[in-house]
């Protein structure tokens, strides 16, 4: 019996330290493996990487240093909206607590990317329509809509009209007109 009990007492001594190494890491040393891991990806240049990375960052604990580095990899993706959107997440969230020349060089980021957005003018009739950018529904306000720099598929539609598509590529800071009358359904389009 006595054997037994010290062979127990024995394996439970060895398998302790098998099983707490095998728990999960305490979620704040996960965001930080993330966050490292985001800082690496941003230093090799995967920028996609880095922004998964950051986003796990934050997820796991939301921090504000993270912000600035997961709308510094957005920015360099040239997902300029996203960008502008987490600096600004940023400045709230830090505060008081961000050095005044970090929130001075912040706003200066933001103007910078606000001025780089590309805009479509959209002379799309009739209204009321519909648009979508890369397959996703689009609010439209006034007749502006700015969007990231690079190539996207715009489609607009209404009611009892036959839908019309677009392909643009949009240049930091550039300007495109889309003016198009959408067609009654079963009508032929001019070219």
């Amino acid at each position: 019996r006595l054997t037994l009990r010290a062979s127990v007492l024995a394996a439970l001594v060895v398998l302790t330290p098998a099983l707490a190494s095998a728990q999960p890491a305490a979620p704040d040393a996960q965001a930080r493996a993330a966050f490292e891991r985001g800082i690496a990806d941003v230093d090799a240049g995967r920028f996609a990487n880095a922004v998964a990375a950051f986003e796990e960052s934050y997820r796991l604990r939301p921090a504000a240093v993270v912000l600035f580095n997961l709308a510094s990899a957005y920015s360099r993706l040239g997902r300029h909206q996203q960008a502008i959107a987490t600096f600004e997440r940023y400045l709230a969230e830090g505060g008081g607590r961000l050095p005044p020349d970090r929130v001075q060089s912040v706003r200066a980021r933001i103007a910078e990317l606000r001025r780089d957005l590309p805009v479509v003018l959209l002379r799309v009739r009739p209204a009321p329509f519909t648009l979508t950018v890369d397959g996703r529904s689009q609010t439209v306000t006034g007749e502006e809509l700015a969007l990231d720099p690079g190539s996207h598929l715009l489609v607009a539609s209404a009611p009892s009209r036959a839908s019309q598509q677009r392909e643009v590529t949009l240049a930091p800071g550039g300007r495109v007109t889309w003016d198009v009358e959408l067609a009654a359904e079963g009508a032929t389009a001019a070219p």
